[in-house]
C-alpha cells in the first residue's frame, strides 16, 4: 500500500501522472485546499479523504469511475461533485447531511 504523506505537503503536489496502484491513499492528515489527486485515469477503489477536508476540493476534471464516493464522513457545505458527466449510479453522500 502506498502513501504519499503522513505529514505536511507541497501544495503543488502531484502523486502520479500515469497510472496508480488500486490501493493508493493519497493523504492521511490535512491536505492543502488546491490538491489534486489524478490528472488521468485512477482506480475504481480510490477513496479521496478519510477526514476532513477543504472546501474547495475537487474530485475530478475529467472521466470518473462509477463505484466513487465523495465522502464518508462530514463534507462542506460548498461541494462540488462534478463539473462534467457524472455515472448513473454516482451517491454523493452515505449518510444525511446536516
Amino acid at each position: 500500500t502506498f502513501t504519499a504523506f503522513y505529514g505536511l505537503r507541497p501544495s503543488d503536489f502531484t502523486a502520479f501522472d500515469e497510472l496508480r496502484p488500486c490501493d493508493f491513499t493519497a493523504l492521511d492528515g490535512l491536505r492543502p485546499s488546491d490538491f489534486t489527486a489524478f490528472y488521468g485515469l485512477r482506480p475504481i477503489t480510490f477513496t479521496a479523504f478519510y477526514e476532513l477536508r477543504p472546501s474547495d476540493f475537487t474530485a475530478f476534471y475529467g472521466l470518473r469511475p462509477i463505484t466513487f464516493t465523495a465522502f464518508y464522513e462530514l463534507r462542506p457545505s460548498d461541494f462540488t461533485a462534478f463539473y462534467g458527466l457524472r455515472p448513473s449510479d454516482f451517491y454523493c453522500f452515505l449518510r444525511a447531511s446536516a
